[in-house]
């Protein structure tokens, strides 16, 4: 009898091992050829891929509703405190009652002075002295007079408060609350200050209808066509000066070791609307003394609650916090930013 060979061997072998499965195969994993693996595998991708979309949606739905909710208590909180603080302060009659220099009819008076001497000797020359200048100057005072808007001080600053807000710093340690108390208390004062005065200018200006300086070849500098509600009758007072005269008098409240520059910042901002034939003189003089009156009165009654200033004397008034104060303020706000955001 012949014995078999080694290759029939080794085939009857292979004949007899079991064959392992195949390796099951994952419906989203691509295959070598780079397809998908067909419609079906397709349609599963697309069904994992719009579930993580609608959880991930449905976690900004809810994160967005819970800062809602902490910046309208937050607001809220702020309203009833600066109302609590106002009733607490109603004993110091010396500092609550308005200086007389402040009050309305004596404040219209100093107003209304040096506005009407601008208005019969400086207007009538100040459009030709503006046209007179050099025109590099006039390009360095247009784009200097883009400082005079209030758009880029009101949006940081009430983005900033309604950030804070919105933070859960009762998770945070108390040096984080109080951090977060001066700032909002300091960017509070200077978002007010802009916000109110500019409220108040646009309805004086619109209703009063000055005509601005491009009108003064045919009409002169002094023509009014009050309540024409026309953009080329608002030059009475500045806009761009009331902003100017409530930043740079707000930030030289907070900062008196830089008052003197903070002021000729303020002023030769205002300044810019006549070199750029914007706005009159007395335009601009009335901007001004709006601007910082209001910014002035804000701060004395944000002192009499104990936010971001302090009482100096029966008028004057000084800043709670110094520079050194606020900037560690914000090192640490930034510290536990990450924790109250989150929590």
């Amino acid at each position: 009898m012949t014995q078999p060979s080694d290759n029939e061997k080794q085939e009857a072998v292979a004949d007899t091992a079991p064959t392992a499965d195949p390796k099951p195969t994952d419906p989203l994993e691509v295959t070598e050829t780079g397809t998908t693996g067909g419609p079906e595998v397709e349609e599963a991708r697309g069904a994992h891929l719009g579930t993580r979309l609608s959880a991930a949606g449905e976690q900004l739905q809810a994160q967005t509703k819970k800062r809602g909710k902490l910046a309208f208590g937050g607001l809220s909180r702020c309203w009833h405190y600066w109302q609590a603080r106002g009733v607490r302060h109603q004993g110091d009659p010396v500092f609550a009652a308005t200086p007389a220099v402040l009050r309305w009819r004596d404040f219209a008076a100093y107003v209304l002075g040096p506005v009407a001497l601008l208005l019969v000797f400086a207007d009538p020359v100040s459009v030709q002295w503006a046209r007179e200048l050099p025109p590099s100057l006039h390009g360095f005072f247009r784009w200097l007079t883009d400082f005079g808007t209030s758009g880029w001080v009101l949006v940081p600053t009430g983005v900033f408060c309604l950030i804070v807000l919105a933070c859960n710093f009762n998770s945070a340690a108390s040096a984080a609350q109080r951090a977060a108390q001066r700032l909002v208390g300091v960017a509070g004062y200077l978002f007010l200050s802009v916000g109110l005065s500019g409220l108040a200018v646009v309805a004086l200006k619109w209703n009063i209808g000055r005509a601005r300086p491009r009108h003064f070849d045919e009409l002169g500098p002094v023509a009014f066509d009050p309540f024409a509600w026309q953009s080329s009758f608002t030059s009475f007072p500045s806009g761009h000066s009331t902003t100017a005269g409530a930043l740079f008098v707000g930030l030289a409240l907070l900062f008196p070791k830089a008052r003197l520059a903070l002021l000729l910042t303020g002023f030769w901002i205002a300044m810019s609307r006549v070199i750029t034939g914007a706005h009159y003189p007395s335009d601009v003089a009335a901007g001004l003394i709006l601007g910082g009156a209001f910014s002035f009165l804000l701060a004395r009654a944000f002192a009499r609650r104990g936010f971001a200033f302090k009482r100096q004397d029966k008028i004057w008034l000084q800043p709670r916090y110094d520079g050194e104060v606020l900037l560690s303020s914000i090192k640490r706000l930034l510290r536990s930013a990450k924790t109250a955001l989150f929590s």
